[in-house]
């Protein structure tokens, strides 16, 4: 079988020119509603599903034109995204099924000046099990690390990414004792016309990446958007080991532990030797910890629920690698930590088939040091988080029940959106004050307002008084009005009651000192 991939002037064209007649093409990978929102086909007769395309009559080939993806999905990989005038394609999902006896090749027929980046095997052939660059070469910069850079990157942007990357990638090399097996790639690509101001990042076999960020305010640099680059590709390259290197077992099921380790490694990397107060890891685990109070309910425990989407395996991992990494801290007198235990984890995996595991990895921490992560692995109930703590108090740690101002802001600010918005709705966070996302769904809310005030009270400064004032006039059924620059921007009734605050952990001591 052979598949021609040919760029467009809107996306890809995929010729596929079969062994024999067919009446159905079975894709490698389901990729959900990507395929069934923006491929489509000219093959007489032809349907397209998530993961097989049929003919009514059979066919020895066809062409699939494969458009951009028209949003970002939830541990996903993207099929295809613009890189200035070059594409990044997400190789796997164009290719067919894997059956036995059935071999393929991939040819690019591409325009004078493009070449290819991708994870190449020993032989310097194509692996196509992961990220493939198709571009002008001019975009290309090659050296230890393939670098790919969208036009629309700003300067700033690029060299953070670059010196987070590199710098990672050394403490991890030397921390971890084992070097990367294959050449890294780095995709960096900015949509400065992308509502919001957020970023993704994806890592695929053969230490490629793709990082990509979203919305104008990245053309300008700040302390803030810094420390986020460099914790965001600190997280990406720690998925070179832990991800590539090896992989977890479990990751369909409990991505927690791949993710958790990665996102905890990189407030290691923000700072490597940290203080009992180090101000960055304090402020990753109070974020994470809060969430996974959250997300993780009373009757469950890490190893019972399901923590696949959104922020929770990211979270409730994080709460998972700081047990580990204090109890480990205290029990060795300061000498081994969570990246002692991952470089264990991962040399424990290569003299085997290359997979680690949770019970793989409980089984390298020495009882003493486990602790509190068995309270989390294992323990449910009302009394979960007073036992967490209790043992976390044990390695020197210290936390005390407060209130978290994301959770306050996000809980009243929801709550009122919940009773006039019909389909999507919430907000994005800026720098001063807070951009609605309601459009034309919520009522007296339409139209995406920004505002920076909540019944009289600062968005960003004063976030718990706002909360116990919206809760004040929901308990009598009135109205709240939101504030953009001291003015009224739009008004909204409130007349279900508003629970009482939750309260969080928060730690102000991550672990003893020595």
């Amino acid at each position: 079988m052979k598949i021609t991939v040919s760029p467009t002037e809107t996306g890809l064209s995929a010729a596929y020119a079969l062994p024999g007649p067919s009446t159905r093409f079975p894709f490698r990978d389901s990729a959900g509603d990507i395929r069934t929102e923006g491929w489509t086909t000219t093959a007489p007769g032809a349907t397209l599903e998530a993961a097989a395309l049929t003919f009514a009559a059979p066919l020895s080939g066809f062409e699939m034109a494969v458009k951009p993806d028209t949003r970002q999905r939830d541990r996903i990989y993207p099929a295809l995204t613009p890189i200035g005038d070059g594409w990044l394609i997400y190789a796997p999902h164009l290719l067919p099924a894997q059956v036995a006896g059935l071999g393929f090749v991939v040819d690019f027929k591409l325009p004078a000046g493009w070449t290819v980046i991708g994870h190449r095997d020993k032989d310097d052939k194509l692996a196509l099990d992961g990220w493939v660059f198709i571009g002008p070469e001019a975009y290309v910069e090659r050296g230890k690390t393939n670098v790919v850079t969208a036009p629309d990157t700003p300067a700033w942007l690029r060299e953070k990414v670059l010196t987070a990357a590199n710098d990672s990638a050394a403490l991890y090399a030397s921390r971890l004792g084992v070097e990367l097996t294959s050449k890294p790639g780095i995709i960096i690509a900015h949509f400065p016309k992308e509502r919001g101001d957020g970023m993704r990042g994806d890592v695929t076999a053969g230490a490629m990446v793709s990082v990509r960020f979203f919305g104008e305010s990245w053309g300008k640099t700040s302390p803030s958007d810094t420390d986020q680059v460099v914790e965001f590709l600190s997280h990406e390259t720690f998925h070179f080991w832990n991800g590539d290197l090896v992989d977890s077992a479990e990751n369909g099921e409990r991505p927690w532990l791949h993710e958790g380790g990665a996102s905890y490694a990189a407030l290691l990397a923000l700072d490597p030797t940290p203080a009992p107060d180090s101000t960055a890891l304090l402020k990753g685990i109070n974020e994470n910890l809060s969430k996974c109070q959250v997300v993780l309910k009373e009757d469950q425990s890490l190893m019972t629920a399901d923590l696949r989407g959104g922020d929770a395996p990211y979270a409730c991992g994080v709460a998972l690698q700081w047990a580990w990494d204090a109890g480990l801290r205290t029990s060795s007198g300061n000498k081994r930590d969570v990246l002692t235990l991952w470089k264990d984890v991962i040399a424990e995996a290569l003299r085997g088939n290359r997979e680690y595991s949770v019970a793989s990895t409980v089984r390298l921490v020495p009882p003493d040091a486990g602790k509190a992560g068995d309270v989390l692995l294992n323990k449910v109930g009302a009394d979960r988080w007073t036992a967490f703590a209790d043992a976390m108090r044990g390695y020197g740690a210290e936390l005390s029940p407060t209130r978290s101002i994301d959770e306050d802001r996000a809980a009243a600010l929801m709550h009122v959106l919940g009773q006039h918005c019909n389909g999507q709705r919430g907000f994005y966070t800026r720098t001063a004050h807070l951009d609605l996302d309601t459009g034309d769904r919520c009522g007296p809310l339409n139209g995406d307002k920004a505002i920076d005030a909540v019944a009289g009270h600062d968005v960003m400064k004063d976030v718990s008084a706002m909360y116990d004032r919206v809760q004040a006039i929901c308990a009598a059924g009135g109205v709240i009005e939101f504030s953009r620059n001291k003015a009224v921007v739009a008004s909204a009734s409130c007349t279900k009651p508003l629970q009482a605050p939750t309260m969080y952990l928060k730690v102000t001591r991550a672990f003893a000192s020595h």
